[in-house]
């Protein structure tokens, strides 16, 4: 589960830069109108995803904002939801498993955009309750994560063998992003599910700090990765200098171009 305040992200980075780190996290979803409509009022978004789907596409996007817009009936059949204040959407024609079902309104802030295969998961948390095990990312920072360890697909763990090794050592994940001043810290609790699954996380992370000098580009930002361990469980610190970022973000494919906005480069 990932969470995002946008409001945060466009004082911290700018506009483009904030809109572009959204977009590279919610992969397919802004091209659905309503979506790119949400996002654009959304003060803060909660992604919901399944290691072992990602390439599927399976995931609850979350927004809320001030005043979350409506589903046009036209294209958005009602449905009775049996609770107050929650209002339930079904799409009149038939999805992609990549994209939305099902919304869920709650109240005038709040919006929940279904993909077709989570829709029983979400239906089941509405007529029962929260999971016992539920993630939670903190209610803090510009952007925090919290996941638990799950093992890739098949597919995806013969294609990625080494991404899969690291997946597979993790029993959790608990990250934010703050902003510090004019920069940006990421602090991170990898718990891992022995001491020696701890000390491979520990190695792969290692490795990417050394590769600052193979990697002029992106240097600033690898030669701050500060890492320790104790026991199963792996501290990261990274200091991310917010130019540094921006930079990084401009090189992602389809990232913005040109300079900083005025926004971005202003202190917040």
């Amino acid at each position: 589960m990932l969470r995002f305040d946008l409001g945060r992200l466009r004082a911290a980075l700018g506009p483009e830069p904030s809109q572009e780190l959204s977009a590279q996290a919610l992969g397919r979803a802004p091209d659905e109108g309503l979506v790119r409509e949400a996002l654009r009022a959304a003060d803060v978004v909660w992604l919901g995803l399944r290691a072992a789907d990602l390439e599927a596409g399976d995931r609850v996007l979350v927004v809320e904002a001030a005043a979350a817009p409506v589903p046009d009936p036209i294209a958005w059949k009602p449905l009775p939801s049996g609770r107050t204040g929650v209002r339930l959407f079904d799409s009149r024609t038939p999805a992609p498993r990549d994209g939305t079902s099902r919304i869920v309104k709650v109240g005038e802030r709040v919006l929940a955009f279904v993909s077709p295969v989570e829709v029983a998961s979400v239906s089941r948390v509405l007529r029962d309750g929260p999971d016992a095990r539920r993630r939670q990312p903190a209610a803090a920072g510009l952007v925090s994560v919290d996941w638990r360890g799950r093992r890739l697909s098949p597919l995806l763990e013969n294609r990625y063998p080494a991404l899969a090794s690291v997946l597979g050592s993790i029993a959790e994940l608990r990250a934010s992003v703050e902003l510090v001043g004019a920069d940006l810290n990421l602090d991170a609790r990898v718990g891992c599910k022995d001491p020696g699954a701890a000390a491979r996380v520990e190695r792969v992370l290692k490795t990417i700090g050394a590769a600052a000098p193979q990697l002029p580009q992106h240097a600033e930002l690898l030669r701050a990765l500060a890492l320790s361990r104790a026991e199963s469980t792996v501290q990261v610190h990274w200091p991310l200098p917010r130019q540094a970022v921006l930079a990084a973000l401009r090189a992602l494919p389809g990232g913005p171009a040109g300079e900083p906005s005025a926004a971005s480069s202003r202190e917040p």
